[in-house]
């Protein structure tokens, strides 16, 4: 593994969990207690470290009751600008492995979440350069 990128690593193991995610755990969870009511069952908000694509969104829009919510964090691009260096860089790593992979724009998830009745209702800068989106099935 001698090549591969920190992430992978942390990947390879059993608990899937991205080193940013780890290192951000405090600012991640003062996020999460603004938007959470303790109350709330499982079935009604799913938490995801970002992944990605059409099937999040779907299975989201499918299995979400309404007024759920969605929170995925990680980094994301705006209107197709990728910054700051570091997350140039990782986006560029992700293609080299699969051209399919890499990080995400905010508005092109805004698009496949509105097909899935689900809307971004927040933004949330965090640290290292990542962001928390939270989202809304309607």
């Amino acid at each position: 593994m001698g090549d591969w990128p920190i992430w992978h690593k942390c990947f390879s193991k059993e608990k899937l969990v991205y080193p940013a995610a780890n290192r951000n755990k405090e600012a991640i969870l003062q996020v999460l207690k603004r938007f959470i009511i303790p109350d709330v069952d499982e079935n009604h908000t799913v938490f995801l470290e970002i992944s990605s694509g059409s099937g999040l969104f779907e299975n989201a829009g499918a299995y979400l009751k309404s007024e759920g919510l969605m929170i995925t964090y990680g980094p994301y691009s705006k209107d197709g600008v990728i910054s700051p260096e570091s997350n140039v860089s990782f986006h560029a790593s992700l293609k080299a492995r699969d051209p399919s992979w890499g990080i995400r724009d905010i508005n092109d998830l805004e698009k496949l979440a509105q097909k899935n009745n689900i809307t971004l209702i927040d933004t949330i800068e965090m640290p290292a350069n990542n962001k928390t989106l939270i989202w809304k099935k309607k």
